[in-house]
């Protein structure tokens, strides 16, 4: 069970808050369409953990870096949410890559244009994709989908929405069971919300952020999943909040590996 703030509000002149205890996927999102990319960087840098600060160094554009960095801020601020802002977490890295935190919450990140998302949940492995949706030929990702699920996009009224509707359940998916594309993405189906795959159940749910963007999250475990398995909350946490955030409690995740 968590505790989160859910409410703000003045009473009198004082601004109090609300806590209660959710058991659901909290999903923390951004959009630094509007970012002045020098007074982020100017701000955010002497605040970091020598960690984070040497890896996003690693990063040659800076759309990336910013992209890095906002993801961990976000989950930054979803643990400041958890736990406080005196909690130090550290981020450990399986043999493929998938960070988790040893002691924690499960979690994953996700971008694409100019949206960053962090997805956490307490209880079940997570994986989530987000991508903005463009002109594409889908039809030259066909090897990567079911013959099933080709028939489904070309016959769907919107084949290009359908494309990018199952393109992030199964990234979502292969995310969430943390092998990654070590398991062929034509291997699976994802015309129904829910897959049992190597003995693992799995359960997905749609992403409603914003126009212009599709995303999925997947929820692991090794039993099946009870009928609230999927709620969750979306939090939109403008660039400007995380700034401020970061200026007032120190930053405590770091990388070891």
């Amino acid at each position: 069970m968590y505790l989160i703030t859910i409410l703000s509000l003045k009473y009198k002149g004082e601004a109090i808050t609300i806590n209660i205890f959710l058991d659901m996927t909290l999903i923390y999102w951004t959009d630094f369409s509007e970012s002045d990319f020098d007074l982020f960087f100017s701000i955010c840098h002497h605040r970091l953990t020598p960690e984070i600060f040497k890896k996003q160094m690693m990063y040659k554009k800076r759309e990336s870096a910013l992209c890095f960095l906002l993801g961990r801020l976000l989950l930054w601020y979803g643990m400041n949410d958890f736990f406080g802002d005196n909690k130090r977490l550290t981020i450990r890295f399986k043999n493929n890559q998938k960070p988790y935190f040893e002691n924690g919450p499960f979690f994953n990140i996700s971008h694409s244009g100019r949206q960053v998302a962090c997805a956490i949940n307490n209880d079940f492995n997570i994986g989530m994709d987000l991508e903005k949706i463009e002109p594409i030929s889908y039809t030259e990702f066909y090897e990567y989908f079911t013959a099933s699920e080709q028939e489904y996009i070309t016959h769907s009224t919107s084949p290009i929405s359908t494309f990018y509707k199952l393109w992030t359940k199964k990234e979502a998916f292969i995310k969430a069971d943390g092998r990654g594309l070590e398991i062929p993405l034509n291997s699976f189906n994802t015309l129904e919300n829910t897959l049992y795959f190597n003995s693992q159940y799995f359960i997905l749910k749609e992403l409603n952020f914003s126009s212009g963007y599709f995303g999925h999250f997947a929820l692991m475990d090794g039993r099946s999943f009870s009928d609230n398995s999927s709620d969750h909350i979306s939090h939109f946490i403008p660039v400007e909040e995380l700034l401020r955030k970061l200026e007032t409690f120190p930053f405590l995740l770091s990388d070891l590996n």
